[in-house]
């Protein structure tokens, strides 16, 4: 058995907690959420040579800040197949690359660039996925089942080309040359003071309400905003609809908007034109910022 069998009531919990360095939790309902997790992964792969102990230990190391309650939601059979491709497992590995990695370049190459370098970027995925590069660990093992894993590699994929396009064409620095709105020309004195006075902590606020969002809302707006995919891309990259694609993007922006304008209001003492202005100026040009940010 993988590190000893753990005599305990509840085996798997007690890895959980083990890896985890937790010991107060409620360890008959973390039992039977982990033994539902195995039974899927099991399930859906039931010749992967993956054992109680290595799954469990596998998916406490990369569920940080998920409780209990939400580890109903990982997916399971996704997380059960990159634990036995992190262990090596040849058969594992083959239906990796069948499953999320053979349909990639046609994916990539629907972004416009040609089959040649959509396979090149499938290649040096499947380095960075495997093997790591520059010393670095396997890509892979940071698949926290999340999000669905076919997802989670053609939105690796797409910043794999879009590096690739940067080294082409010598712009590596692309995503960071955007213009910052209180960077642009402003003829309005006023809106010129307000820029003096208040760009840092502009730049700040649009930059933290960046960083409070969820993975995949970051990830969204990466896509649109460093990657260059309209909706239609957006959509199949993570695998939904158009509309889903929209409502995502709609919905990410506007949280963002929303919580700058809070930490604007808490963070500077303006007059109420002042305010008032530079709130416009969030509201009107957040793209701009965004497209800067991420």
């Amino acid at each position: 058995m993988y590190r000893g069998v753990v005599r305990d009531s509840y085996p798997c919990a007690a890895w959980f907690l083990a890896e985890r360095g937790i010991t107060d939790r409620d360890r008959a309902e973390l039992e039977a959420c982990l033994q539902r997790l195995l039974a899927a992964g099991r399930a859906a792969w039931p010749t992967a040579p993956v054992e109680d102990e290595a799954f469990v230990r596998y998916v406490a190391k990369r569920a940080h800040g998920v409780e209990v309650a939400d580890l109903a939601r990982l997916h399971a059979d996704d997380l059960y197949l990159a634990c036995a491709c992190v262990a090596n497992d040849p058969a594992s590995v083959v239906a990796f690359e069948q499953r999320c990695l053979g349909p990639l370049p046609k994916m990539i190459a629907r972004g416009g660039i040609t089959v040649e370098v959509a396979e090149e970027v499938t290649q040096r995925l499947r380095v960075r996925l495997f093997v790591g590069v520059e010393g670095g660990r396997a890509m892979l093992g940071d698949y926290d089942g999340r999000g669905a894993l076919g997802a989670w590699v053609r939105v690796a994929a797409v910043r794999a080309a879009s590096n690739l396009r940067r080294d082409e064409t010598n712009s590596a620095e692309l995503a960071v040359e955007a213009i910052s709105p209180l960077a642009l020309p402003i003829l309005d004195p006023a809106l010129a003071l307000i820029k003096r006075r208040y760009g840092e902590v502009f730049q700040g606020a649009i930059r933290d309400a960046f960083g409070a969002l969820e993975d995949s809302e970051r990830t969204v707006l990466r896509l649109h905003f460093t990657d260059g995919l309209n909706l239609d891309g957006i959509a199949r990259v993570l695998g939904v609809s158009r509309a889903t694609a929209g409502r995502r993007m709609l919905a990410a922006r506007e949280r963002v908007r929303d919580h700058a304008l809070a930490l604007l209001g808490e963070r500077i003492v303006a007059t109420p034109t002042e305010l008032e202005s530079l709130l416009g100026v969030v509201r009107s040009t957040l793209d701009v910022s965004l497209g800067a940010l991420v």
